[in-house]
């Protein structure tokens, strides 16, 4: 029998309160505990320490096991395709009925089957968040009932390719796919080893500090559905944007104090959570523009914590070159935003002021911090008229949330949506809520040749869409992934911007330049950038 959750059944108006109730379960319902600590209290760092002490190293006999959690990592590269697996299998042969085998879970049925229901009822309540609740949904019901028409009935967990939200956006499934990997690898690093054990009367306490995003806070409610206590320690505001009253009415708001840039002590794990680079042998060659020792400047204007100085480092780029390639006539092809009138008439080469108008199709984001702080400046593409922005990984990987400013629209817009990412390739989707005018991605299969006239246009340095021009000089690889090398000037800020033809198509995307040299500059090309985000193209 399923195991039924009854949220917050009694008054809880302290994390010492908080910390002290045990949810009890009888004839099959387990009462759960989600609640939203608003503010700063003075007696908060005390009761923290003290739950760290006692708490911490606690197991499953007659204890608590409790979790502090100051931040959500991201899944790398090795993890996605780890629990892509692991959600594939689930869809194609569990059918949802038969469990989730994390590494959390793997010695334990009762867990597995606990997590594969769990999962199931997150993925609707989170199409109805992003895509629209059905009419007189309320939070009580929707985790249960509400959203499971945009659920492919032929292939339970898949998402109806034609199936529209509420308010008429189309569902993709690769959204849908990348949030429930995100919620996979987040209960491996949360429940880590503690849960041989784990039973319906289990008690484990999740404190997590600062909650901003979607997608985290609806990880925290996902807990709450194997029994788990979630309190969010909203110390310097609450959640900002991207949730509905809905959504946030799944948890209870207890204000108990003023909102506060205090810094809180970092507690350190006792017990690591499960790494998945444990059973799973790591890959080389991994590209990673987070580190200071790649000897490539990451174009995002980020600064170090400690000395708020950019770092720079020397070049460690190998640099084989490539065989010239001997470029045709141009051929027929579909047509293209600009430079075509149909699908007849061959591609002609544009003027640079012709160029430059594509820059209304190029954006400049913002990342953010959880304070609400900027972070970084970049560029981005737009390639999919649904909302999606194709960028760098740099880009965005440390932002909570972003803001998208287009030319010509005084609007700016705000999202937390990442949508897909790439770390070795440095690419990353993210989507804002506005139609768009996306430029073309070259897909012509004669390739490109030394010399060949390109632009650029991205931010510099907060310069909005800046356009500059240069050749081609020269084809790398940079730990086995191919990119050009141009000459038109980028700085700091034009990470993501396009790299154009004189077709006015995104031959690449602005990634790097070096910081010893003078217009040595990197960008991926086009073939990764189709392989990436042909779905949202």
């Amino acid at each position: 029998m399923e195991m039924q959750i009854r949220h917050n059944n009694m008054d809880i108006n302290s994390f010492r309160a908080f910390m002290q109730v045990r949810g009890g379960f009888t004839a099959g319902r387990r009462d759960v505990y989600f609640i939203r600590f608003l503010g700063y209290e003075s007696t908060l760092v005390d009761e923290l320490t003290a739950a760290d002490n006692i708490y911490n190293d606690a197991g499953y006999k007659g204890g608590i096991v409790y979790r502090y959690i100051d931040r959500l990592p991201l899944p790398d590269k090795t993890e996605t395709d780890f629990y892509l697996e692991i959600y594939e299998k689930w869809v194609k042969e569990t059918k949802q009925t038969q469990g989730l085998k994390l590494k959390c879970s793997q010695n334990n049925a009762l867990l597995c089957d606990a997590l594969g229901k769990a999962l199931s009822k997150i993925q609707r309540i989170y199409i109805n968040e992003k895509y629209g609740y059905e009419a007189g949904s309320n939070a009580e019901k929707c985790g249960y009932q509400t959203g499971s028409c945009a659920l492919d009935t032929e292939k339970e967990g898949s998402i109806k390719s034609d199936y529209k939200g509420i308010n008429n956006s189309i569902i993709n499934d690769s959204i849908i796919k990348n949030f429930l990997i995100k919620i996979m690898k987040w209960t491996d690093y949360v429940l880590g080893d503690k849960c041989a054990g784990w039973n319906e009367k289990s008690s484990i306490k999740v404190a997590a500090l600062d909650v901003f995003k979607l997608h985290e806070y609806l990880f925290y409610y996902f807990l709450t559905f194997i029994g788990v206590d979630a309190a969010l320690l909203q110390v310097s505001s609450d959640i900002k944007t991207g949730i509905s009253s809905i959504a946030a009415g799944f948890s209870k708001t207890v204000t108990t104090g003023s909102y506060s840039d205090i810094k809180l002590p970092v507690f350190k794990r006792k017990t690591a959570g499960v790494s998945v680079n444990e059973a799973i042998p790591p890959k080389d060659n991994y590209v990673s523009y987070k580190g200071s020792d790649s000897g490539i400047h990451d174009n995002s204007d980020y600064k170090s914590e400690n000395t708020g100085k950019k770092t720079v480092t020397k070049p460690r780029l190998s640099l084989p070159q490539r065989p010239d390639r001997v470029r045709r006539e141009p051929v027929y092809s579909p047509a293209v935003k600009a430079g075509c009138e149909n699908q007849t008439q061959k591609r002609r080469e544009l003027s640079f002021e012709e160029l430059a108008k594509l820059a209304s199709s190029i954006v400049l984001i913002t990342a953010y911090g959880e304070k609400g702080k900027p972070l970084s400046l970049g560029s981005g593409i737009m390639i999919g008229k649904d909302g999606f922005i194709l960028t760098n990984y740099h880009v965005i990987s440390k932002g909570v949330f972003y803001s998208v400013n287009i030319e010509e629209d005084k609007n700016v817009y705000s999202t937390d949506e990442i949508v897909k990412y790439h770390t070795v390739l440095d690419l990353a989707v993210i989507r804002i809520r506005r139609k768009l005018d996306p430029l073309p991605v070259c897909s012509d299969e004669k390739g490109l040749v030394r010399g060949q006239k390109v632009v650029a246009i991205g931010s510099p340095l907060g310069f909005f869409n800046s356009v500059s021009d240069g050749i081609i000089s020269g084809f790398r690889q940079f730990e086995d992934m191919d990119m050009i090398q141009f000459t038109a000037p980028i700085s700091s800020g034009s990470s993501g911007g396009a790299l154009l033809n004189m077709y006015g198509e995104v031959i690449g995307i602005s990634t790097a330049g070096i910081d010893e040299g003078q217009n040595i500059n990197l960008a991926v090309s086009y073939e990764n950038i189709n392989n990436f985000a042909k779905g949202f193209m």
